[in-house]
């Protein structure tokens, strides 16, 4: 499982967040946090002093799936957790289908949702009313990683209501409370717009690059990417490096 580190944008330097990990997502206001049931860890103890619990949600399934899921998004306001399952397959099915089903960590219901698409990432809105999937569509079975994958938004205020917001092949993408959406696709593009996908405009051409992540203000946002490598191959060449890039938003 990778671990996550916290930049500091001032000195340059990197530190470890213990129990920080893939299988543990913070809530929007960054109070509590959830993990699956075989984390070790209770709480994050983050390098600025603050110290959240987690809280880790046991004993869910969904019939027809895969007993193992994955953490997805949670949803704003609410003790909710959109959870990842797998599907198992039967004859004529498409291997690795996924889908999204909302846990309510106060009464363990699991609620599941019927989407045409196959979820590789998500997000949720930061008024908890729309999804944002990236994925590919049930007609055409998902190849990872040929297979070409769009930004969907599903609105569950109107359900099944579902956008396809950009066509191109997405790698990421991030939100902000504000309306902003940033995303990057596999064939090199930046684009940053706003949610409803109508004003989406290239800003850059980019590749080998992690999803882009917001600053809190929406001002700007940031991605790493692969430095050059000059060395010589094998264990006693240099270690591959990555720098952060910070991009900032034009008014």
């Amino acid at each position: 499982t990778g671990k996550f580190l916290s930049y500091d944008t001032v000195l340059s330097g990197l530190t470890e967040i213990d129990c920080l990990n893939r299988k543990v997502i913070l809530s929007p206001d960054k109070k509590l946090a959830v993990s699956t049931a075989d984390s070790s860890c209770d709480k994050i103890n983050f390098p600025w002093g603050e110290v959240v619990r987690i809280e880790k949600i046991k004993n869910v399934s969904l019939p027809g799936y895969y007993s193992e899921w994955h953490l997805g998004a949670w949803l704003p306001g609410d003790r909710k957790v959109a959870l990842l399952f797998t599907r198992i397959p039967k004859l004529n099915q498409v291997p690795h289908w996924r889908s999204i089903a909302i846990y309510d960590l106060s009464t363990n219901k699991l609620t599941p949702i019927s989407l045409s698409q196959n979820p590789v990432i998500i997000k949720i809105s930061y008024d908890g009313r729309y999804i944002f999937v990236v994925g590919a569509n049930e007609s055409k079975p998902l190849k990872i990683p040929s297979s070409p994958l769009h930004l969907y938004r599903v609105d569950l205020d109107k359900m099944p209501f579902v956008a396809d917001l950009v066509r191109l092949n997405v790698s990421g993408f991030d939100i902000h409370p504000e309306g902003g959406l940033v995303v990057l696709g596999k064939d090199r593009v930046l684009l940053i717009g706003n949610i409803n996908g109508k004003e989406l405009k290239p800003v850059a051409q980019w590749s080998e690059a992690s999803p882009p992540k917001f600053s809190p203000n929406g001002d700007k946002f940031l991605l790493t990417k692969k430095d050059p490598y000059h060395g010589k191959e094998g264990p006693e060449g240099p270690p591959i490096t990555n720098s952060v890039y910070v991009f900032y938003r034009k008014n």
